[in-house]
């Protein structure tokens, strides 16, 4: 009971609050404003894709923002044919030369060369880190996902626990062959799908949990793995990689993946392999076996404060900081659309003709200032339900 209740609580307060979700949105729209100033919006267009569209965000996500040809808007969820990949590639090319680099609301900015290639940022006044993609089109693998959430009422808790277990550890960036949120959520259903938990179960967060860290722990790479079907198989019988890639592996111009990698079948595209850039899997599968042994033992004595500790160690306390920015960029925002309102109110019943300025940039200059100025942190503003703060406790 009390590992489900610790579960509920840490999702709730790894969400956004009002605030952080206003400041969300707003750095997203700038994000598209700036894109269509400079690309035009004849030929290109966005949207916002990834955690903020499957309901798996989280207070200090990325926010990802697709690029796309307009005339492809919502189809085709394969890679763009070459040439189209060639205009978006220029168009991305050319939106980070002219622009991003020049914007003074971000820093850090980097064009990565990926199989989908991607403008990477971050928002200096909020700490919100922005993510540009050439990606194909998610609507499809998000309806699978909606799927299995409707399916596991308790798999966004879950999931939440385990995006900061591996985050506390250096697990979740998939540049150094972390495990990314999208093949971390398809491994959870996986677990679930291949080691059920019984009908009605109570406290089935808790216990998907922990049959996630054994289920995980034990498993054998050697064999590959589908959640539809639910089966293992030989992955030298099934190749779970595009033609052109086993085209090249057998004339030999490619080499395939060592045998202790995970292979898992994406339930979305039977070619594409979830576990192909995991080089960290016995590193992750490792951790999953201590936690799971090092957990049964805690739950047996239950004689800690905090039965979370162990998985999501100061995960609070490496996030405090940038919430706290978030959250004021949020209430600066939210102080400027109020300003801004009663600005137009007046503007409206003074003399039309008038050249007076209304003052709005001065206060939205103010309303900046005042967000970066920040002093000593406070939890962030919390929805409701107990509160888990991990500072009480010393790292193990």
């Amino acid at each position: 009971n009390r590992l489900d209740r610790e579960i509920r609580n840490f999702y709730k307060l790894s969400k956004p609050n009002k605030m952080e979700a206003l400041a969300r949105r707003q750095v997203a729209s700038n994000v598209q404003r700036i894109v269509e100033k400079i690309l035009g919006t004849k030929s290109y267009t966005t949207e916002i894709f990834g955690s903020a569209r499957t309901g798996l965000e989280q207070a200090t996500s990325d926010i990802d923002i697709r690029l796309m040809l307009r005339d492809r808007t919502g189809e085709n969820r394969k890679l763009p044919k070459q040439n189209e990949r060639r205009i978006l590639k220029e168009a991305l090319t050319r939106l980070f030369a002219r622009g991003i680099v020049n914007q003074q609301k971000y820093t850090s900015a980097k064009l990565r060369h990926a199989r989908y290639p991607l403008i990477t940022m971050q928002h200096k006044m909020s700490g919100l880190e922005v993510q540009i993609v050439l990606a194909n089109d998610t609507s499809h693998a998000r309806s699978i996902m909606q799927k299995y959430m409707d399916e596991y009422p308790y798999i966004r808790q879950v999931f939440s626990v385990l995006k900061a277990m591996l985050d506390v550890r250096g697990l979740s960036d998939v540049y150094t062959g972390g495990i990314g949120s999208y093949p971390l959520f398809m491994m959870l259903v996986a677990s679930l799908r291949h080691s059920p938990l019984p009908q009605g179960q109570e406290d089935a967060a808790a216990v998907a949990l922990l049959n996630f860290l054994r289920f995980w722990g034990d498993f054998d790479t050697s064999k590959g793995i589908s959640i539809e079907p639910v089966e293992l198989f030989d992955k030298s019988e099934r190749l779970v990689m595009p033609e052109t890639v086993r085209k090249a592996i057998e004339r030999g111009e490619a080499q395939p993946l060592p045998s202790y990698m995970l292979c898992l079948q994406d339930p979305d595209d039977a070619t594409n392999d979830l576990g192909r850039k995991i080089t960290a899997i016995k590193h992750f599968k490792k951790t999953c076996r201590y936690l799971y042994t090092k957990k049964l033992r805690v739950l047996q004595f239950n004689n800690l404060d905090n039965l979370l500790y162990d998985l999501v160690g100061d995960k609070y306390t490496m996030e405090k900081q940038l919430r706290y920015k978030i959250n004021h960029y949020g209430i600066a925002q939210k102080r400027y659309q109020q300003l801004s309102a009663t600005d137009e109110e007046v503007s409206e019943s003074s003399n039309p003709a008038s050249d007076e300025p209304t003052g709005s940039e001065e206060n939205l200059l103010a309303m900046d200032k005042e967000a970066s100025e920040i002093g000593e942190p406070t939890a962030p503003e919390q929805t409701g339900g107990e509160s888990i703060n991990p500072e009480t406790k010393s790292q193990a």
